[in-house]
């Protein structure tokens, strides 16, 4: 093999290589820091967002326990905290699904109870291993 075709290989595998690495890392990302809203009684964000938080103050999750109670919880990067607590067969099963990526949405009553749950676990969400988890 000459050194010119050896040249053109390189060159070749090279280029190779720099596709596969940009489509290793494309994707539609979204980022979803917890964001508070007393106006509609709302809490949304993600769990790796709030954990890379440059702030050290954004949390967001849910827990259950055998009782079948479970509770929904958020605070936001000025230190504002909202929960709410429920015992709903629904909101417990959605309220299982979530992972170290899960986006959280939950919607609260007046009496603290919760309204609404969504759970979501999209790749556009962004990976817990880049966030320190």
């Amino acid at each position: 093999m000459s050194l010119a075709t050896r040249r053109r290989l390189t060159a070749i595998c090279g280029l190779a290589l720099i596709g596969i690495a940009a489509t290793a890392t494309a994707g539609l990302r979204w980022a979803y820091p917890v964001t508070i809203n007393d106006g509609s009684r709302f809490a949304v964000g993600t769990l790796s967002d709030a954990r890379a938080s440059a702030d050290g103050v954004q949390y967001i999750g849910c827990y259950h326990n055998t009782s079948n109670n479970a509770s929904c919880y958020a605070t936001n990067a000025s230190g504002l905290s909202r929960s709410c607590s429920t015992s709903n067969a629904a909101h417990l099963t959605v309220i299982r699904s979530i992972t170290p990526e899960s986006y959280i949405y939950f919607v609260w009553n007046t009496d603290g109870t919760c309204n609404y749950i969504l759970v979501d676990n999209g790749s556009r969400f962004k990976p817990a291993a880049t966030s320190g988890f």
